[in-house]
């Protein structure tokens, strides 16, 4: 943290939403270790995170980030063969061919109803 300053009377530095980016950034999106990093609980993190868009938008970059590495990571498992690396990612990639373990209803029914009492 570049130069933060102090509150008077409360102890604590006051932190710029740049502060809040760069641990953000180092930490990889882990807002734990974010709010470690920065001396704040995560609730304070998260208000950081829900009042500036940049902060947000920092947060979300490097979460896609993370994704697109873990699915690089997983393609590479694939072309090792894996066999659990191939099943997860037919089971939720190669859903939509076929490949899952349960069917899934949409929730749509026809119910008929017959009357089978006798008219005497």
């Amino acid at each position: 943290m570049d130069n933060p300053t102090k509150k008077r009377g409360s102890g604590k530095t006051t932190l710029k939403k740049e502060d809040y980016i760069r641990a953000i950034l180092e930490c990889k999106g882990n807002v734990t270790a974010v709010s470690e990093r920065l001396r704040r609980d995560r609730q304070q993190v998260y208000n950081m995170i829900n009042k500036h868009p940049e902060v947000k938008a920092a947060l979300d970059e490097v979460r896609e980030r993370q994704l697109d590495n873990a699915e690089s990571k997983l393609h590479d498992l694939i072309n090792e063969h894996h066999p659990t690396a191939i099943i997860f990612y037919l089971k939720t990639i190669g859903r939509n061919r076929g490949y899952q373990d349960r069917q899934e209803i949409d929730g749509t029914m026809k119910l008929v109803v017959v009357d089978e009492t006798e008219d005497a």
